[in-house]
């Protein structure tokens, strides 16, 4: 029936009184294992002073274990959905369990409980056997509840019967919980209160050093013998009152130690030796090495403790061997003599580019000095980690796929670490022309064609004139010296033009054709950008790696798309990726799974500015709303969003990491003003006035 059922919001009327206060339940799963997924009955409170006279004004006490056989007739209380019921009522306790069935041979039941103040209800169609009816509930509140006995269909009649039972399982708490009796043992007690005077019980011991036989009806006490412990440690152990458990901790017996001899000294070499233990006959014991020892012994009771001391290549020293017992731990002093060996590396600091580098770092010494060598971070594995007299460290250092630097050490025994540090992969920091690794404010002035940044290193202007009026800004590192370079792509040639940061010489090169839109970046991660371009005629991607000089050629997008480039999985590589406007949706081949991402994110008119607003070293789909001044950020990590305004129409988005804390900050450049305002995510606000009427802003020429 369950068309019917979620067809049927029926209100059933209580109606004793003129007071009826209607209200809805979510769906739930009922308690007899039926999924209820349609809006509820309603069901009132009715007011039990009301005047009588009425069948829907009426109701018949029940008392728990009590069945009461019935009909639903005509002459019953007639509902609004044209089906009749009866009413019974009876008195609930707060935290009882009650099961109400409500069967019929002749018409399909609907059952329903409330209290008589209507804060609570509950209602079941089939949750009995067949079409029958049973809700069980733990009643919320002590006062008069309701049962109305109900027919699913309209105008349907016959006999049935409604069964109240009282269904509250026993329960019981102990006072104490647990307890911690000393190793002597002794008679011990703790308090049974039970939830109902009529239920039984029986305290059942568990371990074999505690018995007890103790039992009861309602509320009593438990009295329980705990034997003398002979261990050495603590012991657990719980008696059962029917199904609740009272835990028992004996504590164990009090160990000492004593050594013979007392302590012992050796030569620098190091060597073997032993000593004897004395303790209680049944306390367990352990023997393990320190700095320069090694001991594996154990025993119970008196013993022998083995151990060997290992060369000491340093100054004399003090060690020992430990010895626990318990939870005591005793040490066994040792003092060993020295070699007085000294120690140096060939570098005391290392320094290195943010990709992948190998290097030695040497260890000078004595022979017969030891020494072990261990990496702190995980960016730096080594290839030896011990050596005798002087020797060689292989280290590598992983690429950095940050836009910081990062740093780590190698740790050498009784030598200063030395400390490595590795710069960040600069390409990560878009438009950053002086290397300080932040963007930098910057225009490219169309008529003269000449390029003007504000550096952000020291605060002067750098200023070049390089191409023509309609040439393609294409800025990148494409020389890898952690610097942005000048460069630009001439549409009616197809070529590209690089001016070298690092010494403002130029290189041209071919690369594309007349409709191609540039889009470079560093697709195969060796820290400098490769030209691209993406065909929107054909939806074809060209890709010449600086890493060996060959060229990629795939299919991805369609006409009308526009290349939104980016490390969006932080791998450290440009990922190929579009933006289709008309739809609003992201589409990404993210380079470390060649895996297709995609996602609806934005609407027609929205500028995509994707870039690492949130800090996770991954970029993060992003798009600036000029209608309204807004920045939606899709979040790389777990694919919320957030929104912000920043900015007003006629703006243009020109996001960059302008304060260095590796977070992209949202920004615009204001043409009617030539004003730039920052919103730099470490250090504030910011406006700052750079440019004259008609310049570009070079951070909006294209997208990374």
């Amino acid at each position: 029936m369950l068309g019917t059922r979620m067809r049927k919001h029926l209100t059933l009327i209580l109606t004793l009184s003129t007071l009826i206060l209607v209200f809805y339940f979510v769906p739930k799963a009922d308690g007899q294992g039926k999924s209820i997924d349609h809006k509820l009955k309603k069901i009132p409170v009715f007011d039990i002073s009301a005047e009588a006279g009425d069948p829907c004004d009426a109701s018949v006490p029940i008392g728990f274990g009590e069945t009461i056989n019935g009909s639903l007739t005509a002459a019953d209380c007639q509902l609004k959905d044209n089906s009749y019921a009866d009413f019974y009522t009876f008195e609930g306790v707060a935290g009882r369990q009650v099961t109400i069935d409500f069967s019929s041979a002749e018409f399909d039941t609907y059952l329903a409980l409330t209290t008589i103040s209507g804060s609570f209800t509950w209602e079941d169609d089939d949750g009995g056997p067949g079409t029958n009816s049973r809700i069980i509930a733990n009643l919320p509140e002590t006062g008069t509840y309701v049962i109305a006995a109900n027919s699913l269909l309209p105008n349907t009649f016959g006999n049935y019967s409604v069964t109240l039972n009282d269904t509250t399982p026993c329960s019981f708490t102990l006072d104490p919980i647990s307890q911690t009796v000393p190793s002597t043992g002794g008679s011990f007690s703790f308090q049974v209160t039970a939830n109902d005077q009529d239920c039984e019980w029986t305290a059942t011991s568990f371990v074999p050093w505690t018995t007890t036989s103790s039992t009861g009806t309602g509320n009593g006490t438990v009295d329980y013998m705990v034997d003398p412990s002979d261990e050495s440690n603590d012991r657990f152990g719980n008696i059962r009152v029917n199904n609740t458990v009272f835990s028992i901790r004996q504590e164990a017996i009090i160990c000492t130690l004593s050594f013979n001899p007392p302590s012992a000294s050796f030569p620098a070499e190091g060597g073997i030796g032993s000593f004897n233990v004395t303790t209680q006959p049944t306390c367990s014991w352990s023997a393990t090495g320190g700095v320069g020892t090694s001991s594996s012994s154990s025993g119970t009771g008196n013993g022998t403790v083995d151990y060997s001391v290992s060369n000491n290549s340093g100054d004399a020293r003090s060690i020992a061997v430990f010895v626990t017992v318990q939870t005591n731990t005793t040490n066994f002093p040792i003092t060993q003599a020295g070699l007085n060996c000294s120690y140096s590396t060939s570098d005391s600091e290392i320094y290195v580019g943010p990709f992948e580098t190998t290097g030695v770092l040497r260890v000078i010494t004595q022979p017969g000095c030891n020494w072990n060598a261990v990496s702190n971070s995980g960016f730096i594995p080594i290839g030896v980690t011990s050596g005798n007299g002087s020797g060689d460290i292989p280290y590598t250092v992983e690429t950095n796929p940050n836009s910081t630097e990062r740093s780590g050490a190698i740790q050498i025994s009784q030598v200063p670490s030395v400390w490595v540090t590795q710069g960040g992969t600069s390409f990560r920091i878009p438009f950053d022309f002086d290397g300080d690794s932040r963007t930098d404010i910057s225009i490219f002035r169309p008529a003269p064609a000449e390029w003007w940044y504000l550096r952000s290193s020291d605060g002067g202007n750098g200023a070049f004139q390089f191409g023509s009026t309609n040439n393609r800004l294409t800025p990148a590192d494409f020389t890898g010296d952690g610097k942005t370079d000048v460069a630009f792509w001439r549409e009616n040639t197809g070529e590209w033009f690089v001016l070298r940061s690092e010494d403002s010489s130029f290189y041209s090169f071919p690369f594309g054709t007349t409709g191609d839109i540039p889009a470079p970046g560093d697709y195969d991660g060796d820290g400098k950008a490769d030209p691209a371009v993406f065909r929107p005629s054909t939806a074809d991607w060209f890709i010449s790696r600086s890493s060996d000089g060959g060229v990629d050629i795939l299919t991805f997008g369609t006409s009308g798309d526009l290349p939104v480039i980016a490390d969006y999985d932080r791998d450290g590589k440009s990922d190929i990726a579009v933006f289709r406007e008309s739809l609003g949706e992201w589409w990404i081949i993210k380079s470390q799974s060649q895996s297709v991402y995609a996602v609806q994110f934005g609407a027609p008119g929205d500028i995509p500015a994707p870039q690492d607003f949130s800090g996770d070293d991954a970029d993060d789909v992003a798009f600036f709303r000029p209608t309204t001044g807004e920045w939606f950020v899709l979040r790389s990590e777990n694919q919320s969003f957030f929104s912000f305004p920043f900015g007003q129409d006629g703006d243009i988005p020109v996001a960059g990491d302008y304060d260095r804390d590796g977070i992209a900050d949202a920004a615009v450049f204001r043409p009617s003003e030539n004003t730039w305002y920052l919103s730099r995510s470490n250090d504030g606000f910011q406006a700052v006035t750079f440019g004259i009427a008609g310049d570009i802003p070079v951070p909006s020429g294209f997208v990374r």
